[in-house]
C-alpha cells in the first residue's frame, strides 16, 4: 500500500491523501488523482458560489426552510468531506465519495431551482460523474 500526499503549491486548502497498492501504474495513479482534485475543486467552487449566492439571502432561508436546511447540510458534508483536515486524520479521499457529495449538491440545488430560487449559471462537474 501507497499513500500520496497531494498538496497544491499555491493552496494550502486544496491538500488531501490518496492510496492504492503499490503496483499501480503511474499513468493510473496520476489520472485517479487528477480525478480528485477536480472534484475537491469542484465542491469548493460549488460552495462558495452557494454560500455566497443563496445561503446569505435571508429571503432563502426564511422562505424555505427545509430546502435551505438540505442545502447547508449537504455542502457541510461534503465541505467536511474534502477538507485538508482530512489530512491530519490520516483520511484518504475516494473519487466515489466526492461524486456521491457532488451528486448530493446536485439533488438539492434542483430543489432549490423548482422552488423559483437559484437562477445563475453554476460551475460544471469535471469530466463524466
Amino acid at each position: 500500500m501507497v499513500v500520496v500526499h497531494v498538496k497544491a503549491a499555491t493552496l494550502e486548502e486544496q491538500q488531501f491523501l490518496y492510496h492504492c497498492i503499490s503496483t499501480s501504474a503511474i499513468d493510473e495513479v496520476a489520472d485517479v488523482i487528477l480525478g480528485i482534485h477536480a472534484l475537491q475543486s469542484h465542491i469548493q467552487s460549488l460552495s462558495l458560489l452557494l454560500r455566497q449566492r443563496l445561503l446569505s439571502d435571508p429571503s432563502f432561508s426564511d422562505s424555505s426552510s427545509d430546502p435551505a436546511l438540505a442545502l447547508e447540510r449537504s455542502l457541510s458534508e461534503a465541505e467536511t468531506y474534502v477538507s485538508k483536515d482530512q489530512v491530519e486524520h490520516n483520511r484518504f479521499l475516494s473519487p466515489h465519495a466526492l461524486r456521491a457529495h457532488v451528486k448530493n449538491i446536485e439533488k438539492e440545488i434542483k430543489i432549490v431551482q423548482s422552488k423559483g430560487f437559484l437562477d445563475c449559471d453554476l460551475p460544471q462537474p469535471p469530466g463524466k460523474l
